[in-house]
């Protein structure tokens, strides 16, 4: 699911296709981030698998963690975007 997802928004986001025309870029990037996380994380956790089934479960943890971190870069760069508008 999570590779559609990442091939529908490449393929909208590619220049520009898809979006309105003062989209910030940085943005885009940010999304694209996001789209990815599901299918790395899953593809590390299947070879992680093949080693180890336990630890392959463990790997999927991953998913939420990256989100968080993501989340929290969102955060940071609209303070410091908020903070230079002042």
């Amino acid at each position: 699911m999570g590779v559609f997802s990442a091939a529908t928004w490449r393929y909208a986001s590619g220049g520009g296709r898809l979006l309105n025309p003062g989209t910030d870029p940085e943005l885009v990037r940010d999304f694209w981030i996001d789209s990815l996380i599901e299918p790395v994380t899953a593809a590390v956790a299947i070879l992680v698998a093949l080693w180890r089934v336990e630890a392959g479960h463990v790997a999927v943890l991953i998913i939420p963690v990256a989100f968080a971190v993501q989340r929290w870069r969102y955060r940071k760069r609209n303070r410091l975007s908020q903070s230079s508008a002042r």
